[in-house]
Parts: C-alpha cells; structure tokens; sequence
C-alpha cells in the first residue's frame, strides 16, 4: 500500500541537519506491509469507530501532537493505535525504531506503520496492562525496585547499542506490569547517536550540560542522566536534581537506600565521570548478587 501523502520534504525543512532520520524515513516508506486491511482514517476517533479490521474501543491519552486509543481486530486481539496529529517531524523517532527493526522486550514494540491519504500517520502496538511508574512512586518494595531498574536500564542500552538514544526517559514514559517488568514508551523523541538535533525531553530530567540550550549532539550520557533522576526519584518518592541529593535522601527509604545511592552515580555532573548504561547495569549484575 503507497503512503501517498508522507511529504519528506516537509520533514527535510524541520530535520534538515539530521541525514539519518531522512534515510531512516525514505527506506521505510515504499516497502512497509501491512496485517490489516487499513482504509483511509478519520482526522479523530471515538469510540466504536471502525479502522480497517480494528475497532475503537477508548482513547487511553490525549496530547498536542498525538493521541492514544485502545482498539480490538475482527480476531478480538487487543491493541494500543498510535496517532501523529499535525507535523510527521513528531514521529521520527519511531520511524528510526521501525527502520531498525528493534524488539526488545522492555522496549515497547512498534507493529505496523501506515500513513492514511489525508496525512494522518499511525502505529500500532501491543496493549500493555500496567501503570505509569510515575504511578508507584515511593511505594516500591525492593525487589520491584531491583526488577524495574534492571528492566528499564536494558531498554536504553538496548537503543544504545543500536546508535540511538531515547532523551525523554522519565516515570509517565515507563510502564510497569504486574510481576514488576518495565516498559520504556513513547519512542517520538528517539535520535540517532552523533546528529545535531533540537534539544527534546523534558525540562527537570536534562543533564546539567544541556540546559539552556537550543541545540545539541545527541550522546548516550543524556539518557544515562535521566535514567539516573527517574531511578531515584520514583524510589525516593520526591524529586531529585544531583547525585548529592539522592544520597543525602536515600536514608528516607531504608529498604531501597542502597539501590538509590547505586543510582546516583548516574548524576555526576562531569560527563567524563559520568556512568554508562551498560556501565551501571553490570554493577547492578554485581548489586543483585549480594
């Protein structure tokens, strides 16, 4: 099926510095395949909504540039749709994610890829049954802790080892089931390791070295501070800004105090000091085993 109104040189105009994510968006585009028969799309859903073979059930959330729905196939599957409202700029992480076919399981899972005639691009994902990390914060027993921080570090250095990097890590984009498996959503803000791109994510989980500014390369020292930040606030149950206030707070939490400290390594200020991913996640190998 021909995506007949995905403009590249819309996106070149806004991404012009940024030669991958071109080439990412230009080989995925002419050889996606489909598992659904999918129609042209109304510009918004609701309810009962029929897309193809997929049924909307509920909008899940609601943003500026996109939204989420539940929606079920002919076959009864469950799944999570995807849509970009306005510019496709906004989803050039997930076509990176696409175009490198990543799938890892604490890494949500991108399925199909389709573009309607009148513009609106779509994803469709697995639906996930859980809550937002955000959710649990300060209410995390210490195995839990151990299984979600574990989970979660896989995930970026699952992207990282892929030459992407995810630059919004933060609680509302991970989402934790039942047995404690954690999930890293919301790919959008994904770019590749070395371009200059605008600088994304949100404010308080910047590193120190990138406020203020417009513009940055994108390196893996970005996603290892906002790990680091999400780690130790979610346990702490309040926000932490530096390596010194997670350790100097971690005594409030007596059952994770050791696993907050083991984080707070991730926020050194000086980048050169600064713990990897795959660096944090092998001392915590060695954490888990004591």
């Amino acid at each position: 099926m021909k995506n007949e109104s995905f403009r590249i040189s819309v996106i070149a105009t806004i991404i012009q510095h940024d030669d991958q994510v071109l080439n990412a968006i230009s080989n995925h585009f002419g050889s996606s395949k489909m598992a659904f028969s999918l129609p042209r799309a109304p510009k918004r859903y609701c309810r009962g909504s029929k897309f193809g073979s997929l049924t909307i059930l509920d909008e899940i959330t609601s943003g500026k540039f996109a939204a989420v729905f539940s929606c079920a196939s002919d076959k009864g599957e469950k799944f999570a749709l995807k849509e970009i409202r306005g510019s496709h700029s906004t989803a050039v992480g997930e076509l990176l994610c696409v175009k490198e076919k990543l799938s890892n399981v604490h890494l949500v899972n991108l399925l199909e890829t389709f573009s309607s005639q009148h513009g609106t691009l779509c994803f469709l994902m697995p639906y996930m049954r859980g809550c937002e990390l955000f959710e649990m914060a300060g209410e995390i027993d210490a195995s839990s802790a151990l299984r979600i921080t574990i989970g979660l570090s896989k995930a970026i250095r699952y992207l990282h080892r892929h030459q992407l990097v995810h630059r919004d890590c933060k609680p509302e984009n991970v989402i934790v089931d039942e047995h404690a498996e954690a999930v890293l959503v919301d790919l959008g803000t994904v770019r590749a390791h070395g371009v200059t791109a605008m600088v994304h994510g949100t404010r308080a989980y910047l590193p120190p070295e990138e406020k203020g500014r417009k513009t940055h390369v994108v390196v893996p020292s970005l996603d290892a501070w906002s790990l680091g930040i999400t780690i130790c606030s979610v346990l702490l149950g309040e926000f932490v800004k530096s390596c010194a206030d997670a350790t100097q707070k971690a005594s409030r939490r007596p059952h994770v105090a050791a696993l907050i400290c083991k984080a707070a390594v991730l926020l050194v200020r000086d980048v050169t000091d600064r713990r990897t991913v795959p660096q944090f996640l092998n001392e915590l190998t060695d954490f888990e085993s004591q």
